[in-house]
């Protein structure tokens, strides 16, 4: 089963223990840690199960662990979780899940996870692995009857001492709550002279749906990101909650897919999210279904309306791959006017040069559009 040996463990206080092993896989592998102790020494000898599987979409991969304890008796509660990070050659780039332990089978599981690693493939069957595991013991009950007191707070709306309107909808709200969970509402409130006269803030340019979610996360930790994912990402991104900022994040690079690839897209060209492990695997996702989108006149409008210099390579590509003549005439337009730019991005660059037959039909193009503006 697992190893006897491992290469490094270091213990922190009695609740955390970061072991460095190495193990023998390429892209897909099904491995155990060698055994290591948790929390109080030899009555909690478990080992580490690391799951891992490439999925459809280029470098990206299914992640999932377990803890599996073999010892007869051991000292966690029913209620136990184990928060694990995992990081693969290198402590730069972790993954971080949480594990609940099941006290029949003694297992802790993770739910599965997707992440994105150019280099995974290329460790060849050598990959050095640093787990570090911390315990905390979780009283499910307690939080939960506090979780459900909040969401019946806010249902009800008894007590509540402020209003949010978002559009034709009024979510009445309790300061107290809202501004020590949100910093952002917390200096509307308090410091707009208007809002403190009339207990009131309105957000016309937001959806009430996606609102909703929101004011439902500040209240109970949850909320349905499934629902409408990218824009909880903008409001989230808005009102400064980070962790649900993450959380919208984590559900995306999960779940690129062709229903929803223009609104990812659509979502990494602002620079201001910095959605830059998004955006590889939404490049990665089109490379894989091009031809389905290049026929999609949705993403034909979609590649015309976002042209600008980070992307001009990637609509110049797929326009001249497959012919999309109007697309490729806005591209070739933009190019015109923003040459210089666009020479300055190594990468378009790099591509107009392996692409000479396009090059001059772009220099053609610039040279027939200015003498038409001669003859007039």
């Amino acid at each position: 089963m697992a190893p006897q040996e491992i290469q490094e463990v270091k213990y922190y206080g009695d609740t955390s223990v970061e072991i460095k092993y190495r193990i023998k896989a390429l892209s897909n592998w099904n491995d155990y840690s060698p055994y290591f102790y948790m929390k109080d020494g030899k009555k909690n000898k478990c080992f580490l199960n690391t799951y891992c599987d490439s999925s459809s979409i280029s470098h990206v991969y299914k992640l999932a662990l377990s803890i599996h304890f073999v010892s007869q008796e051991y000292s966690f509660s029913p209620d136990a979780k184990f928060v694990t990070t995992i990081w693969f050659n290198t402590k730069i780039n972790g993954y971080t899940f949480e594990l609940l332990k099941n006290s029949v089978t003694k297992i802790a599981q993770s739910s599965e996870f997707l992440f994105y690693d150019k280099l995974l493939h290329s460790y060849s069957s050598n990959i050095l692995v640093y787990v570090k595991i911390s315990y905390e013991k979780v009283d499910d009950r307690g939080d939960g009857s506090f979780t459900k007191a909040l969401q019946n707070l806010l249902a009800s709306e008894e007590h509540a001492d402020y209003k949010l309107k978002v559009a034709d909808t009024t979510f009445n709200v309790h300061k107290c709550i809202v501004t020590s969970r949100c910093n952002v509402l917390k200096n509307i409130i308090e410091t707009h002279m208007i809002e403190k006269k009339t207990g009131e803030t309105t957000f016309a340019e937001w959806d009430p749906i996606v609102f909703k979610e929101v004011v439902a996360y500040i209240y109970t930790n949850k909320c349905e990101i499934a629902k409408v994912p990218h824009e909880l990402f903008k409001l989230a991104h808005f009102l400064e909650l980070k962790e649900l900022e993450l959380k919208c994040n984590e559900y995306l690079l999960q779940n690129v897919n062709l229903k929803n690839i223009i609104s990812t897209l659509e979502l990494t060209d602002t620079d201001q999210y910095e959605l830059g492990e998004l955006r590889k695997i939404a490049n990665d996702f089109v490379s894989g279904h091009e031809t389905t989108l290049a026929n999609d006149l949705k993403f034909q409008n979609y590649l015309v309306n976002s042209i600008q210099i980070s992307n001009i390579e990637f609509v110049l590509r797929i326009a001249n791959t497959h012919n999309l003549s109007d697309v490729l005439s806005c591209a070739m337009e933009f190019v015109r006017i923003n040459y210089t730019e666009v020479l300055k991005n190594d990468k378009c660059e790099g591509f107009l040069l392996s692409e000479p037959k396009l090059l001059l039909n772009i220099y053609k193009y610039s040279s027939d559009l200015y003498a038409a503006q001669v003859k007039k």
